[in-house]
């Protein structure tokens, strides 16, 4: 752990102490959605605020490079960021994220990071997507985002920008906080609003599932066909043949669980409207 304070880590990277500074950090590639940081923080109205992004290209490959020369064009013509490519050693890792006001993991894809621990490690807030396991890794005074319009509004309220959202901002709904207990019913109504929003609908169901009938809960279950083995016939000389013997021997193994996935189907249709006259086993 290093002993650098905020300071002493700005001076060492020739960065303003006035400055508020939101940091990304990592690899760069398409999955970190550091572009999406770039977007939201031109979206912000707080000149002393700067985002720097921080990392290097994990391979050469060509949709990656590609991605890195889209973001350096996106970050020319935004204010405000800097993009810093390169090696970055660990220590050199800790004193960028002890430099940092906050901490943003906008990622698209990813089932945990090591950002967020060592965010974590020197106590700096961490937004965060709301994908993979992040939620659970947050810091303390962590967000949780769940598109780029809760993504501008997490990054607005910690640069103290007060302007009222706008456009799809103000119709998607709030962020939600790590460690924050969330209803089912607020969920599902703030996915139906944000999704009417993108649509330019006007939300016209409920999303209280006492409102929905026993066939409207268990329709998304029933729109799942239930499974079957695929039928041992080609149109290639010979391979029927073959097709059916492969079916003979396999059988045995894979029918058992194709009828256990069946039945599981069927009880979830029946717990979900409630028509199970079946009597739990005791144990």
């Amino acid at each position: 752990r290093s002993a650098l304070t905020r300071d002493d880590a700005r001076d060492e990277l020739g960065l303003s102490h006035g400055e508020y500074i939101f940091l990304c950090i990592g690899f760069i590639q398409s999955s970190k959605g550091f572009d999406r940081a770039v977007r939201a923080f031109g979206r912000l109205a707080s000149p002393p605020a700067r985002l720097h992004i921080v990392g290097s290209v994990r391979a050469e490959l060509y949709d990656e490079e590609r991605h890195l020369e889209d973001l350096e064009a996106l970050v020319e013509r935004t204010p405000g960021v800097e993009l810093h490519t390169g090696y970055v050693s660990d220590d050199r890792f800790d004193t960028w994220i002890i430099a940092a006001d906050v901490v943003v993991c906008p990622y698209r894809f990813i089932w945990s990071s090591g950002v967020i621990e060592r965010a974590r490690l020197y106590e700096r807030p961490v937004i965060a997507s709301n994908v993979g396991g992040l939620a659970d890794q947050l810091p303390a005074g962590g967000v949780v985002v769940d598109d780029d319009g809760a993504l501008v509004r997490a990054m607005r309220r910690f640069a103290g920008d007060d302007r009222e959202p706008t456009g799809l901002d103000a119709a998607s709904g709030g962020e939600w906080c790590a460690g924050e207990a969330l209803d089912r019913a607020d969920v599902m109504r703030t996915i139906q609003s944000r999704a009417a929003a993108r649509r330019g609908a006007a939300v016209v169901a409920s999303a209280d599932p006492a409102h929905y009938g026993a066939a409207d809960r268990s329709a998304v279950v029933r729109r799942v066909p239930p499974l079957s083995s695929p039928p041992a016939v080609s149109a290639r000389p010979g391979a029927t043949l073959l097709k059916r013997a492969v079916r003979r021997l396999t059988g045995w193994e894979i029918d058992p669980i194709v009828g256990q996935l069946n039945y599981l189907r069927r009880a979830i249709i029946e717990a979900l409207e409630g028509t199970s006259d079946e009597k739990p086993v005791d144990s």
